[in-house]
């Protein structure tokens, strides 16, 4: 990655290393399962340190539907997952419709026990703040005595409201998608992020 180009690299410029793996849609299928060709979390960890090993940068994000679907899962509220998603080292998620089936404040406890930031800035309390406690993750890294930062943010698509209980996200609002992540993208680029 060259953050100040994308073109050739100008003489002195650091080309950087940047990995991304990335997950959506496994609905708490944790254990391995040849049959259906599920892997595991076992292994899917394995595969994260072989694939990131030697990066400048790794990320490990999530799109949504991880804490709910299978009963390893729905029978502690989705904690056995949040405590795989911690021991992976992910770093974001956005939530998917099947994340809210526990309750809106259960999935912020699971985003807490995973050690991951969930990235919804377009979700906002009836006071018209943030749900949740952050709306980017940031990370830098310097090679050459040059510096990489990286910024990402999440939306939520507002018609979440028709794809869960709405007893769910009882009290919340799903604020425009499109409008939040074009003043996402300006903020970030305030925070001086070469990619966002």
């Amino acid at each position: 990655v060259r953050p100040e180009s994308w073109g050739v690299a100008a003489e002195g410029t650091t080309d950087f290393c940047v990995e991304i793996v990335h997950t959506n849609d496994s609905h708490a299928r944790v254990e391995e399962n040849a049959g259906s060709g599920m892997i595991g979390m076992s292994k899917f960890k394995t595969l994260i340190d072989q694939y990131t090993e030697g990066a400048d940068m790794d990320l490990v994000l999530d799109s949504g539907d991880l804490f709910h679907g299978q009963s390893i899962a729905t029978l502690v509220q989705g904690e056995s997952v949040a405590s795989l998603v911690k021991a992976c080292d992910y770093d974001a998620m956005t939530a998917g419709n099947h994340d809210w089936n526990y309750g809106k404040d259960r999935l912020k406890e699971l985003t807490a026990m995973a050690d991951v930031k969930m990235l919804a800035g377009n979700v906002v309390n009836e006071d018209g703040n943030m749900f949740f406690d952050t709306p980017f993750y940031c990370e830098t890294t310097i090679k050459n005595g040059q510096e990489l930062k990286v910024g990402i943010f999440g939306v939520i698509d507002p018609s979440l409201y028709s794809a869960t209980s709405p007893t769910n996200v009882e009290g919340l609002t799903f604020e425009d998608s499109v409008a939040y992540a074009g003043k996402a993208v300006l903020a970030l680029k305030e925070m001086e992020c070469d990619i966002k």
